[in-house]
């Protein structure tokens, strides 16, 4: 069976706890990616996608948009927004692998939450990288 250091994505995009909405959002897209491992003190502390970040747009700055007359207190609430920390955002205490799981767990985590990519730690809660469901599929298919 095949583990999951053989399988991992070693690359992968992160950002500290105590950034911001906006910095997270240039760096994904500036880089082409949707997901960020969050970091504090270099461990894992969550992962924020782009789906996070929707979310969030959409429940603390849309919602208040009902009209033109309502126009500034949006773009109030989007600089707020922006200015929110990444720590408040974020998906918190995510699923996680060892490099030593089989590929199988990762299947099964991937599947019964359904997950896009898990993240891969070591024993202190280090990121050393992320296994996605492709990984997965292609790892059966060799």
């Amino acid at each position: 069976m095949k583990k999951v250091r053989d399988v991992m994505r070693r690359g992968f995009l992160s950002i500290d706890s105590a950034a911001t909405v906006r910095d997270a959002c240039v760096l994904m897209s500036g880089q082409g990616k949707h997901v960020l491992l969050v970091l504090d003190a270099g461990k894992l502390a969550g992962i924020l996608t782009d789906g996070d970040v929707l979310r969030a747009f959409y429940l603390k700055v849309s919602t208040f948009a009902r009209g033109d007359d309502e126009f500034y207190k949006m773009q109030e609430k989007t600089k707020a927004f922006a200015d929110t920390k990444v720590s408040e955002v974020m998906t918190l205490r995510p699923k996680t692998l060892s490099e030593d799981d089989d590929v199988s767990k990762a299947a099964e985590l991937l599947r019964r939450f359904n997950l896009k990519r898990l993240p891969v730690t070591d024993a202190s809660g280090r990121p050393l990288g992320t296994v996605e469901r492709l990984d997965v599929v292609m790892s059966v298919l060799e």
